[in-house]
């Protein structure tokens, strides 16, 4: 099963990608299967990346991939709106507002601020933002219970929590939680496994329901020196774990670079979405290949309806023509002498097969 990336790991991301993509412009724009895409990006000389490719797979993860992609021929609808906005389009700037999984690319496109929203919750989301904060376009139209997402309204952010980064003495407390730890993942956006890893190792027990006045010091510290990290570990083999800490696990990597470590634990999940691609491909051309054979044997068979309508409702006719036929071969006449009687009326006969064949048209 694919984990989403936490929201502290899309922070060390978000430093990772200014440093990489600012002052970029995007080159290309793919939609590689469902709900993954690729953005290919000129980068600036100073950087020395040249091309680089933002990998996007919705509501997992986004990274910077070396992956080589193959393509589709013909680019989505959605894939086509972005590019006529976003051609050639220069990024300002990366955000991630109060440490949400919520990533924001300020763009200068076609003479104007535009913001390019990547949402990495529930089923994620990518929307354009224009300069009046509209929504231009979506992936998904969304309605929540406190905002809706829809072309031509403005883009409301969902509703955030505390930065773990701002946390004080004050959010140590339960608020209407059972334990300490539940409280304060109320209040404050950090995911649960660091949050509990931080209260361990301070000696304190997660589930109680208060924290020593030292405690609580040594805590809020350790969890601002999560921002300093500058190495990242992968864990496992086939299901593999990323970690912004040192882990007591199998099959331990080390990278330098949050993007590199991404790439490398999500590359399965890559081969399997490209996997279902191609099932979906075989699942519609089969569908469509049925659907052709359905409305074949259906006109087939209203033809035959039809025929059989038309021998009933002229039943006497179709009597008198084989009385008639039958009179003339008794009377000794070739198939070619009855033939050329019958012609002039559209009817023909075929002695050997002993059918009479009527042209008509219904």
């Amino acid at each position: 099963m694919v984990q989403q990336l936490a929201d502290i790991e899309y922070f060390h991301l978000c430093k990772e990608l200014n440093h990489t993509l600012v002052n970029s412009r995007i080159n290309k724009i793919y939609q590689i299967g469902e709900n993954l895409f690729k953005f290919n990006f000129n980068t600036s000389s100073e950087v020395g990346e040249g091309k680089v490719s933002l990998l996007i797979s919705l509501p997992d993860y986004l990274t910077l991939s070396k992956r080589v992609l193959t393509t589709p021929e013909k680019p989505s609808s959605f894939v086509m709106n972005l590019r006529k906005y976003l051609d050639n389009a220069r990024l300002i700037s990366i955000e991630q507002p109060s440490l949400e999984i919520i990533f924001i690319f300020n763009m200068y496109a076609q003479g104007s601020e535009m913001k390019l929203i990547f949402e990495m919750f529930s089923k994620g989301n990518i929307l354009l933002i224009d300069s009046n904060n509209k929504i231009v376009f979506t992936y998904r139209k969304e309605i929540w219970k406190d905002r809706e997402v829809k072309r031509g309204l403005d883009y409301v952010f969902p509703p955030s929590k505390k930065s773990c980064f701002n946390i004080s003495k004050e959010d140590f407390n339960l608020n209407g939680k059972n334990t300490i730890m539940a409280g304060i993942l109320s209040k404050i956006s950090l995911a649960p496994k660091y949050l509990e890893y931080i209260i361990l190792s301070t000696g304190e027990n997660p589930k109680s329901e208060s924290f020593s006045e030292d405690s609580i010091h040594k805590i809020i510290s350790k969890v601002n020196e999560f921002k300093e990290i500058n190495l990242f570990y992968t864990y496992g083999e086939t299901e593999k774990e990323l970690s912004l800490i040192k882990l007591n696990k199998e099959n331990e990597k080390q990278f330098d670079k949050i993007t590199e470590a991404i790439d490398y634990v999500y590359e399965p999940s890559f081969q399997e979405n490209k996997v279902k691609s191609k099932i979906k491909d075989k699942s519609i051309k089969l569908e469509e290949h049925l659907s052709k054979q359905l409305d074949e044997h259906k006109i087939e068979h209203d033809n035959t309806i039809k025929k059989a309508e038309f021998i009933y409702e002229n039943y006497n006719k179709v009597e008198y023509v084989l009385n008639y036929v039958n009179s003339l071969i008794e009377k000794g006449m070739s198939e070619k002498e009855i033939n050329n009687i019958l012609e002039k009326n559209k009817m023909n006969v075929d002695l050997k097969e002993k059918k009479v064949k009527i042209k008509v048209v219904i």
